[in-house]
């Protein structure tokens, strides 16, 4: 694993838009940008945060075109909700019953609701 890691930084695998993906370290390797500074230590970090911005991004391209009348913070909010809602329903439906177990999920009552949505 150490080999991936540069001064604590990921080797990137693919050359991207070097300035709104990377930053340059003092001794001038280059390092991911995120939302969360371990994204550099941690592979997976990476590979998730990359996954996620660009459904994020598909996402709000699609509902742009749906949706012309929208500004540009409608748009981004509006992606924001959708993408939350994935993740939450990815960790409580996928990911959480693989690693607490169905007996665990009921004790401390994990297991989803029905929940009507309305517009606000």
């Amino acid at each position: 694993m150490a080999s991936f890691f540069v001064n604590r930084c990921l080797k990137p695998a693919i050359q991207f838009n070097f300035h709104l993906t990377f930053f340059r370290m003092k001794d001038g390797h280059a390092c991911f940008k995120s939302g969360d500074v371990r994204v550099n230590e941690h592979p997976s970090m990476v590979a998730m945060h990359t996954l996620w911005v660009r459904q994020h991004n598909r996402i709000a391209r699609n509902l742009a075109e749906l949706n012309p009348h929208w500004n540009d913070e409608q748009i981004f909010q509006e992606t924001r909700r959708i993408v939350g809602a994935q993740i939450q329903h990815i960790t409580y439906k996928e990911f959480l019953p693989v690693v607490l177990g169905k007996e665990a999920m009921d004790r401390y009552d994990c297991l989803s609701k029905t929940i009507s949505f309305v517009a606000a």
